[in-house]
């Protein structure tokens, strides 16, 4: 998959520079020229690197880098440079939380590319995915928590995990690929469920142990109870296809017990967890443990 780099420019030359800087097949280029159609692409998708003009036609380009960074959600933020205008104008003198690094016009090609080429092997070093799952994991969880605090949003934290007994009975019956699929199938579950209730705005990660993962969701308050029943129900029946046929059949699995005798254990189900953080407690400088049941 390419590389997206999101350019909202209004000056056609330095836009033409930008763009054929990184016309390459590694790298596929938007243009936004003003601020309106800046935020309605920001809507439409969240880029990997935001290359910004700092006085933009409808708005300035800082508050367009704030709300790229709000509107970062599964897709994490993307990494931001920001093209300061003309030597005159001083530059600022330090970074803030949406705005990686300060580059004066005119721009240099070659000062860019290697910029942003900086800016990106940085965000794979913060944000590796899990490999089996591809899922961020627990720092790009913490980070997204903590942007909600900051912006002091309310939010709920569901976690959600394998029941313990019927997942270690099912990965010594039917192996480490059987477990891998069944893993896979989990965080499909959660991430779709995820988008479904909760949109764009929605943050699912891989967290927790090999030997006991967790999928964390974070959406807002009003869609945490829908979220888990809709998990734990579709994960129910997509699970099924992964037991063996007369395992689906008899809705149970057979393994030998202690004594020698032969038990039953439950099919492979989810089960989920769930915290709540509100704006107020927030302000008032509480928090609350991702995963930490508040029901």
């Amino acid at each position: 998959m390419r590389t997206c780099v999101m350019v909202a420019e209004g000056d056609p030359t330095l836009a033409d520079v930008v763009t054929e800087t990184f016309a390459s097949n590694e790298y596929e280029v938007k243009l936004t020229p003003t601020f309106e159609s800046a935020v309605t692409e920001l809507e439409r998708s969240a880029p990997d690197v935001l290359l910004v003009a700092d006085d933009l036609s409808g708005g300035r380009g800082l508050e367009l880098c704030r709300k790229a960074r709000q509107a970062a959600g599964q897709n994490r933020a993307p990494a931001i440079v920001f093209l300061t205008r003309e030597p005159g104008i001083k530059q600022p003198s330090g970074l803030t939380s949406c705005v990686d690094l300060w580059l004066r016009r005119p721009v240099d090609p070659i000062e860019l590319e290697s910029a942003v080429e900086r800016l990106l092997q940085r965000k794979r070093r913060n944000d590796p995915a899990n490999p089996l799952t591809k899922l961020p994991g627990p720092a790009a969880l913490k980070r997204e928590i903590d942007r909600r605090r900051d912006a002091a949003e309310s939010y709920s934290v569901c976690v959600f995990r394998f029941a313990a007994v019927p997942m270690t009975v099912f990965r010594k019956k039917h192996g480490e690929l059987r477990y891998t699929a069944m893993l896979k199938q989990a965080a499909r579950t959660v991430l779709g469920c995820a988008v479904a209730v909760g949109g764009k705005d929605a943050f699912v990660a891989h967290c927790g142990t090999a030997d006991r993962p967790e999928l964390v969701a974070v959406v807002g308050q009003a869609g945490s109870k829908e979220l888990c029943e809709a998990v734990c129900e579709e994960f129910a029946a997509a699970a099924e296809l992964l037991h063996e046929a007369r395992e689906r059949q008899d809705g149970y699995m057979v393994v030998p017990g202690e004594t020698g005798d032969m038990s039953r254990v439950p099919l492979v189900t989810l089960e989920s967890e769930t915290s709540n953080e509100t704006a107020q407690a927030q302000s008032s400088g509480s928090s609350s443990r991702p995963g930490a049941s508040s029901e």
